[in-house]
């Protein structure tokens, strides 16, 4: 737990933002990430 709380204080600035934006980039992430696991699997 300490470690968590830990990296949210070194990243405070994007917690910040996560929190006060109301748009997210949540879905392009994934769309990203869907490739890159694949092209690794294979």
């Amino acid at each position: 737990m300490q470690r968590f709380a830990g990296a949210l204080r070194h990243d405070s600035e994007a917690v910040r933002n996560a929190v006060l934006e109301p748009r997210s980039n949540g879905q392009s992430e994934g769309q990203i990430n869907r490739p890159k696991t694949l092209k690794r699997a294979m």
